[in-house]
């Protein structure tokens, strides 16, 4: 056998062990698991578990005592931000009254 067969014996091998590798990868539990996963099958069940307990949980948040906190201090907040905004409406910060009058302010 010439230099040349001994090569082209070596790619044959070389695809054939290549081609045994991807079928057992494609066969084995990977391949398996990769094709349910394209065709959809199984996560089905799982994405209505997960948009069950996501509603349940947005329920449960919105009603009762929990819900009822969270509105009273969504509330607080609110009025605090309001009081905030009022108060630099009427009194701007110091770097602020400088830039208008040009002079700095008295402490």
């Amino acid at each position: 056998m010439n230099a040349e067969g001994v090569m082209w014996a070596a790619v044959a091998l070389t695809c054939l062990g290549g081609a045994g590798v991807l079928v057992a990868f494609l066969v084995g539990p990977i391949g398996t698991a990769l094709a349910r996963r394209i065709s959809g099958g199984g996560d089905a069940r799982r994405l209505d578990e997960v948009e069950r307990r996501v509603d349940e949980l947005a329920e449960r948040l919105g009603t009762g005592p929990l819900g009822d906190q969270l509105a009273e201090v969504h509330e607080r907040l609110e009025f605090a931000e309001r009081l905030l905004a009022r108060a630099q409406l009427n009194h701007p910060p110091a770097d602020a009254a400088e830039e208008t009058t040009g002079a700095a302010t008295p402490v």
